[in-house]
């Protein structure tokens, strides 16, 4: 419009252009000029402003009318994505990996919609959001990227204000790993340090074996083996005084097994802690009558520490609990099996006091005792009975001899052999002026036998006399 006025104002102003011929809209030819001449033409360019573009709106009732809120949504939806991820983030790097994440949805989402409206409206949106959309994604894919290089900076302030655990987990977050994550075993080599400085022997042991073990290509695994092996010593030393020598032992077994190039584990040896944790053991396994486990505590020390001055003491214990086992079972009457531990206690010790003593508790005699009853009235005393260690026996008749031992019956016809050796007996009585016993028709075998066996007396019962 602005052009067109100017040219306008352009014509009016020049007084030597032509004036415009008379023009009858009605005639069909152009009038004459006055002087009869041909009446001239003049053309004039008048120009209009172009019409201004309309905004072209999604007609209404289609699908395509679905997408005018999208925008909308599509903002407020990731700008609280965006500010409840990093509101719950726990750490720089977390914030970051999450809020990338959310960025670059955001930014592929937007992508989308402007795609969909380009094909709705078959024309491309205003420049200023294909530049928001890119920069979203530019900086969602920062954020992702990033994320790594944030946790280790985050990691290595989290490490030098000695907050270890929350260190590591950054590590970890970083992409470091076992067994070569050299960050994370410093950690724990520091933190076993720590706890060690601290006299938590357990925590120690917890964080410098995960150093030394779980992260042995390490520059840090070598630097933890010295204070490790510390860590095992004073921690098996402290569960000792506590009494709880199944861990102790543990400990210095792993001393012992992984940690022999260790300044601790040639002091274990010289103070024999191991040794002495195995004994101490045993002992308080004997005092509860636990006797098999404490035969194994003690035969261990022979099988591992055979130079070891504990183990002479642990042969004597191992045949004194054996012993103890042995009188255990008397007490309860299982005999037999009483038998059999005094028998594996001299085979097993043979050279330990408690085998001879074993031998002689064997071999001791043991006392008989009995009841003589006649049938024939009320039991008589001082009725002499005869426990006779040979005998011959045959028709209606018998023949005693060997060792012979006597007893007399009280009122009550009881009596009692004080000591009698191990062995078979044959038992007669006193009857009239002679002895006599009962043997079985067609056999001839006394009826009457008294078997003397180790470790406990005999009791004969009640001997029935017809006549």
């Amino acid at each position: 419009m602005q052009i067109a006025q100017q040219q306008a104002d352009a014509l009016l102003a020049d007084s030597e252009a032509p004036t415009l011929p008379n023009f009858d809209p009605e005639a069909d030819t152009l009038a004459a000029e006055p002087d009869g001449s041909e009446p001239s033409l003049a053309v004039i360019d008048i120009l209009e402003a172009p019409p201004r573009a309309r905004k072209r709106r999604l007609p209404h009732g289609s699908g395509a009318a679905l997408l005018r809120p999208a925008p909308w949504a599509l903002g407020i939806g990731g700008a609280i994505a965006f500010i409840v991820l990093a509101v719950t983030a726990p750490s720089w790097g977390s914030l970051a990996t999450r809020d990338g994440m959310t960025l670059l949805a955001v930014g592929a989402c937007a992508a989308l919609l402007i795609l969909l409206l380009r094909k709705s409206q078959q024309h491309w949106v205003r420049r200023r959001w294909p530049l928001i959309t890119a920069l979203v994604l530019v900086v969602g894919l920062l954020g992702v990227t990033l994320a790594p290089t944030i946790h280790t900076l985050q990691a290595h302030t989290l490490e030098n204000q000695g907050n270890y655990q929350r260190a590591i987990d950054e590590y970890i977050a970083s992409g470091e790993h076992s067994p070569d994550g050299q960050d994370i075993a410093r950690c724990y080599l520091e933190w076993g340090q720590r706890d060690l400085r601290q006299q938590d022997y357990a925590a120690a042991v917890t964080h410098l074996g995960t150093a030394t073990e779980t992260f042995h290509t390490t520059m840090a695994a070598s630097q933890a083996r010295e204070p490790m092996g510390q860590a095992l010593l004073k921690w098996g030393r402290e569960l000792i005084e506590e009494q709880h020598y199944a861990q102790a032992i543990e400990q210095f077994a792993r001393l012992r097994t992984h940690y022999a190039d260790t300044t601790a584990e040639q002091a274990a040896q010289d103070n024999q802690d191991e040794p002495a944790a195995y004994y101490a053991w045993a002992q308080g396994l004997e005092a509860n009558q636990q006797f098999q486990d404490a035969l194994t505590q003690f035969q261990t020390i022979g099988r591992l520490f055979p130079a070891s001055s504990y183990t002479t003491l642990a042969y004597d214990a191992a045949a004194s609990d054996l012993y103890a086992w042995g009188q255990a079972q008397i007490q309860l009457m299982r005999y037999t099996d009483a038998t059999a531990t005094y028998q594996r206690l001299i085979k097993q010790y043979g050279n330990a006091p408690a085998a001879q003593q074993a031998q002689q508790d064997l071999n001791a005699p043991q006392p008989v005792k009995g009841r003589l009853l006649f049938a024939s009235g009320p039991p008589d005393a001082n009725v002499i009975v005869r426990l006779s260690s040979s005998w011959e026996t045959g028709p209606n008749s018998y023949v005693q001899g060997g060792y012979v031992y006597e007893a007399h019956t009280d009122p009550n016809g009881f009596f009692t052999f004080s000591s009698v050796p191990l062995g078979n007996y044959l038992i007669d009585w006193q009857q009239g002026v002679g002895f006599t016993t009962l043997l079985h028709p067609g056999t001839y075998n006394p009826v009457y036998l008294a078997n003397v066996e180790s470790l406990h007396g005999t009791d004969l019962g009640d001997i029935q006399v017809d006549s």
